[in-house]
C-alpha cells in the first residue's frame, strides 16, 4: 500500500488531521464519486453501471 498514493486520494487528508476514526474514516474521491453518481441518477441506476463494468 502506498501511503503518499492514499493520502493524495483523500481530499481531507488535504486540510485535516483525522483522528476522530472510529465510526468512519475519511472518504476517498471514488467512494465520493460513486456517491455524487448514485445522488444525480438514483440508486438503482447507479447499481445498474456497476453491475455492467
Amino acid at each position: 500500500m502506498n501511503i503518499d498514493q492514499v493520502r493524495s486520494e483523500t481530499h481531507g487528508c488535504e486540510v485535516v488531521i483525522h483522528f476522530n476514526n472510529a465510526g468512519s474514516a475519511l472518504m476517498p474521491h471514488t467512494v465520493i464519486n460513486c456517491l455524487t453518481y448514485e445522488e444525480l441518477h438514483g440508486a438503482f441506476e447507479a447499481a445498474e453501471l456497476k453491475q455492467s463494468c
